[in-house]
């Protein structure tokens, strides 16, 4: 599943362990270096399916997660592709 997340700041003081401390996101809304993954799975051979994983995106949830999920898998293609 390809899922993304923001590091809050605070996570540096207190880890993970502090409520909040990450925010789920969908693919190419996060920190994930996406460029950088797929460069590693294609290093590694993976032929497999990358599902996006939209559900606990705060953004774009509800009337909005098909609009997220389209953004993603625009974003994923472009870079996929490159």
């Amino acid at each position: 599943h390809a899922k993304d997340a923001e590091v809050r700041p605070q996570i540096k003081q207190n880890g993970i362990f502090e409520p909040n401390s990450v925010r789920h996101r969908t693919p190419g809304f996060g920190d994930v270096d996406w460029k950088k993954l797929f460069s590693s799975l294609i290093e590694i051979g993976y032929t497999g399916n990358l599902d996006i994983e939209g559900l606990h995106d705060p953004v774009f949830k509800d009337d909005r997660e098909r609009e997220g999920l389209l953004l993603s898998l625009k974003h994923l293609n472009q870079l996929a592709t490159t």
